[in-house]
């Protein structure tokens, strides 16, 4: 079930007695212009952009498992600001399994290229736990962009830094061997889904040996052999998709020596 509400929604349950509602609005009691003015992303934009896309932005939740769209859709579409939880942007591999392209986290925006391009979505997204996503209507950003041309320069922004990201991975891919690859990733978790445990880091995102192969462009016996090479060396552990970093300098000496 995806739950769905607009700032005015909020507004009129916030202003009802506490006693006559018990909606998911009340459990939540979110501010969507809070959160899209904390957003380095949107409040860069020109003040009179602002208030155009916030004011019919909507909440969405969706709970762990959910699509929230598949490749090819074209109905619906939104640009989407994730307030909390994790989505995994995949494609089916010929075998049928589920390939891990990236995933997306707290603070980053999607959604954009299929609002300048008019196509279909590339991907399919599914959320890993409980997500909370502002979506702005795509009939609304294309309204807005029109009136205000400038918006069509942020909104390539965002598709910039996922090229750029892009490119930091092919830098990789060419210059560093696979287990620096592996190293460098692992490492570049550790802020968003890092969690202190003692003297480890575990990696709160389960991660299957075939993901982790598809993401660095190699095979899954590959990133076996390394795995098995590390925990022998206790530089990580694994169990059930989760990895646990347990010597983080020897790693990131890894990653700058290759």
């Amino acid at each position: 079930m995806v739950y769905s509400f607009t700032v005015l929604d909020i507004l009129n349950d916030y202003f009802t007695p506490f006693h006559k509602t018990k909606s998911v609005k009340n459990i939540t009691l979110m501010n969507i212009n809070h959160y899209l003015n904390n957003d380095p992303w949107f409040s860069q934009l020109p003040a009179i952009v602002q208030p155009l896309l916030a004011g019919d932005a909507v909440l969405k939740v969706y709970q762990k498992g959910q699509m929230i769209h598949a490749i090819g859709d074209n109905d619906d579409a939104a640009l989407h600001f994730v307030v909390s939880g994790t989505i995994r942007v995949c494609n089916v591999s010929a075998s049928g399994h589920a390939m891990t392209l990236a995933h997306l986290s707290s603070g980053e925006w999607f959604g954009e290229i299929s609002i300048i391009d008019d196509n279909p979505r590339t991907h399919d997204a599914w959320t890993i736990n409980k997500v909370t996503l502002i979506s702005i209507p795509r009939n609304l950003v294309i309204q807005t962009a029109q009136l205000h041309p400038i918006l069509y320069k942020h909104l390539a922004l965002i598709t910039c830094e996922r090229i750029r990201r892009a490119f930091d991975w092919i830098d990789d891919a060419t210059s560093l061997n696979t287990s620096a690859r592996l190293a460098s990733m692992l490492i570049g978790l550790i802020d968003t889904y890092g969690k202190q445990i003692g003297d480890d880091i575990k990696i709160d995102l389960r991660l299957s040996q075939e993901e982790l192969g598809f993401m660095l462009g190699t095979t899954r016996q590959t990133i076996n052999k390394i795995i098995q090479s590390w925990q022998k060396q206790h530089l990580i552990d694994m169990h059930y998709g989760f990895i646990t970093i347990k010597d983080k300098p020897q790693l990131m000496a890894m990653m700058n020596s290759s």
